[in-house]
Parts: structure tokens; C-alpha cells; sequence
């Protein structure tokens, strides 16, 4: 989508500016559009705001201090499997266990230390992805507030798209060309930039 600046009466548009849209997207009045993404920006706001405020932060908490709670013991039990790996060495080395148990014993421990292995990994995934979405909630709404303002206080054209980019990672449009309703029956979609 491109802005059509218009002088005089007529207001400035926003439409695609590819060929191939011609007859399937039509374009739309740009204040209108540009206030609906700003509308979208202050609902994603309120979304986080909520959600701060809400069981869903003290879920997100609860699940972090369980993936801590998890990796911790599963770092333990690796540590004892360890042991229990030195252990069989020693045992062979000792003649207690002959090559086939040792190798047999061996197998065992290997698999089990395997699987512990890739369950911490699992785990660490996770509560990587737990902290990130923590942050995300703590961070991104005052950083939307603080461009709105900004943009808002700005005639500036660069700095405004400079701003929306700052925040948000792509809006996309659609009006199709049978809702000529009215200028404003079309859809917005905006992926924040998080």
C-alpha cells in the first residue's frame, strides 16, 4: 500500500500501488486508515494492560518458578547419573563388574543420562520462551504509549512511519472493491512488532 497525497478538497488516499490490485483492492481515505491502525495500537495496549494485570502475569510467573523448579531437579538427578557413570568405570577397573555387565549397565545410564538430557534442553526451551513473554507484557506497552504520544505530537510524515516501525512489524489492508458502503468498511490487521 502507497500514500496518494491529494491537494485541495479532495483528502489523501492509501491504496495499492501494484498493477495486479486493479479491480481487487480498492483504496480508502488515508486519516481514516491511519486512525484505525492507531485504534488497533491502543487496543494491543489495553490487551497487555489487562493481561499485567490479570491472572494471566501470575500464570506466566507460576510457570516460570515451575521450569526453575523442574531444571533444577533434572540438573540434580544428571549430576547423580554422572556419579553412576564414574561409578561403572570403576567397578570395571575393580573386577566387580566384567566387559559385559559393565557394557550392559553402561548402555542403561548412557540412555537415561540421553533422555534427561534432552528433557533440560525441552525445559530450558520453555522457560526461555516463558521469561521472553514476561518481558514482552512488561515492556512493549509502555513503548506503544510513548510512540503514540510521540506521533501524535508530530506533523512530521518521516518520523511518524519511522515510529509505526518501531512498533509495528507489518498492517495489513483489505477493502474489497464491492464495500463502497462507506469509506470506512475495511479490514486492518496489525502483527505488533514484540
Amino acid at each position: 500500500m502507497a500514500w496518494f497525497p491529494r491537494y485541495g478538497k479532495r483528502r489523501d488516499n492509501i491504496r495499492c500501488k501494484q498493477p495486479t490490485c486493479k479491480g481487487i483492492q480498492a483504496g480508502a481515505v488515508f486519516a481514516i486508515v491511519e486512525e484505525a491502525i492507531l485504534n488497533g495500537l491502543e487496543e494491543i495496549i489495553g490487551e497487555f494492560e489487562f493481561e499485567e494485570g490479570s491472572t494471566n502475569n501470575t500464570r506466566i510467573e507460576a510457570e516460570i518458578a515451575q521450569y526453575e523448579n523442574q531444571l533444577k531437579q533434572k540438573r540434580s538427578h544428571l549430576a547423580t547419573l554422572q556419579e553412576q557413570k564414574d561409578t561403572l568405570h570403576e567397578l570395571l577397573e575393580q573386577k566387580v563388574y566384567d566387559v559385559e555387565t559393565f557394557i550392559e549397565r553402561s548402555k542403561v545410564v548412557n540412555e537415561k543420562i540421553k533422555n534427561l538430557n534432552e528433557n533440560i534442553n525441552h525445559l530450558e526451551v520453555k522457560l526461555h520462551e516463558a521469561r521472553e513473554k514476561q518481558n514482552k507484557q512488561n515492556n512493549y506497552a509502555p513503548r506503544v504509549k510513548r510512540v503514540l504520544e510521540e506521533y501524535r505530537a508530530t506533523d512530521d510524515i518521516d518520523k511518524k512511519n519511522r515510529l509505526l516501525k518501531s512498533v509495528i512489524e507489518k498492517a495489513t489492508y483489505r477493502r474489497k472493491p464491492e464495500w463502497k458502503d462507506s469509506l470506512d468498511h475495511f479490514e486492518i490487521h496489525i502483527y505488533p512488532l514484540i
